[in-house]
């Protein structure tokens, strides 16, 4: 198994990406033949209320970015394991599995960029921008 600590984590819905503040969080590659992930998220229980009410068969689409902010996005399916309430905090496990390819963030941004009809050193700079910065794009469907 390796760890890895989260930078980033958000839902992914219809009307795109949903931040959800965290205090802490790690990613684990379970490295099995099954290619399962865990996440677990530390929050406050004021941040978690979605969770607490999740049914345990939800698949949640998540963007996590592990390690640093500069790092791309990775995209999971998962599923609800616990929900744990400590004081004011909670602590969330998900299992499940990477989803959408490895590129997936710098095709999303270009398609973006050229759609905004972007040409040239103007289609360069903005690209390297939103690399940099890790822009919101649009999240991967299911089937991507």
């Amino acid at each position: 198994m390796k760890t890895f600590k989260l930078a980033d984590f958000q839902l992914i819905g219809e009307d795109g990406l949903t931040p959800v503040p965290f205090e802490d969080g790690l990613a684990i590659n379970q490295e099995n033949e099954e290619n399962t992930w865990l996440i677990e998220i530390f929050l406050k229980k004021t941040d978690a209320e979605r969770f607490r009410l999740a049914n345990k068969d939800e698949i949640f689409r998540v963007q996590a970015i592990i390690t640093k902010r500069e790092n791309d996005p990775a995209y999971f399916s998962v599923k609800l394991v616990s929900y744990t309430e400590m004081d004011d905090f909670a602590t969330v496990l998900f299992r499940g599995k990477l989803s959408g390819s490895r590129n997936y963030y710098a095709v999303s941004l270009l398609e973006c960029l050229l759609n905004q009809n972007l040409q040239g050193e103007e289609l360069l700079e903005a690209f390297k921008e939103g690399m940099k910065k890790k822009l919101a794009v649009r999240a991967p469907r299911s089937e991507d």
